[in-house]
């Protein structure tokens, strides 16, 4: 489960333009499959690669995500790998066939910004957090 310090800090951290202006917008692709990991570069420098259809998916649902408006995009085959509570607070947004794919995948998002209260675990300690002002600095 979530702990209640993930959500803390959200509520902590709201959506706001920072000092100069300007906002920076992350979004997560994930999916679930297998991939093949190489060395590539030379004998001065080593990068790693992974190379699959999975990793190729993973990265068209990041690219998603602007195209969703959302921050988080999970394939049908990462939803599988959730637990039950989890599945519950996934939103389906879409149905779509992929480049390269003849069957139609489900395309799911976590609104992290409207998670309910009940979906805060209560299961574990909550980690605090001493100055609030501090942390909100963080961010």
């Amino acid at each position: 489960m979530f702990s209640t310090f993930f959500f803390d800090t959200l509520d902590l951290c709201p959506r706001r333009s920072g000092p100069l202006g300007y906002s920076v917008h992350l979004g997560f692709g994930l999916h679930y499959g297998w991939a093949v990991e190489g060395a590539i570069g030379s004998n001065k420098k080593i990068d790693a690669s992974y190379l699959s259809p999975h990793v190729n998916l993973a990265a068209r649902l990041e690219s998603a995500t602007k195209q969703f408006g959302v921050p988080i995009l999970l394939s049908e085959s990462m939803r599988t790998l959730l637990s039950p509570a989890v599945q519950s607070m996934l939103r389906l947004v879409d149905r779509v066939v992929v480049k390269g794919a003849s069957t139609p995948m489900r395309l799911y998002t976590f609104d992290v910004w409207n998670t309910p209260d009940s979906a805060r675990s209560t299961d574990s300690a909550p980690m605090t957090v001493v100055d609030e002002a501090a942390a909100a600095d963080d961010c």
